[in-house]
């Protein structure tokens, strides 16, 4: 079964990310697509928390345009907090802080872009990132 979920328009605003957290909470642990990462308990603060999440955003900005834009107009997402079955939710960081921290890894200039959302489900905050999407001439990054 697929995360219970429609692909063919990217995920935009608060709204659309909590129904992602949602059918990541909905999903069977072995659900997880190519365009969608989750992490149930990550420490945010710590470099090896934002490690995983670096990892995980140069793993979605390296997939190919064409296999990218089959879901979520080729946009990725991790999900930090949440796993199937389960709400954890996340220590919540500054986010110019997490931006110091994931930046160490993925680059300032020439890296993929992303950005942070928290939101909020059944009263734990869980972290959203959003991974946007390759394009065709895109160098790997690293």
């Amino acid at each position: 079964m697929a995360v219970p979920i429609d692909t063919r328009q990217a995920f935009r605003g608060v709204n659309d990310l909590l129904r992602l957290v949602e059918a990541v909470v909905a999903a069977d642990s072995h659900d997880e697509p190519e365009w969608l990462e989750w992490k149930s308990a990550l420490d945010l603060s710590t470099k090896a928390g934002c490690f995983s999440i670096a990892r995980a955003i140069l793993g979605l900005a390296n997939r190919t345009p064409d296999r990218a834009s089959l879901n979520c107009e080729g946009r990725g997402y991790v999900v930090i907090g949440v796993g199937p079955g389960s709400v954890l939710g996340v220590a919540t960081v500054d986010p110019a802080a997490l931006n110091q921290l994931i930046e160490m890894y993925v680059g300032t200039s020439d890296a993929p872009k992303w950005t942070p959302t928290y939101l909020y489900l059944q009263g734990q905050a869980v972290l959203v990132v959003t991974v946007e999407s390759p394009q065709a001439g895109d160098r790997i990054f690293s």
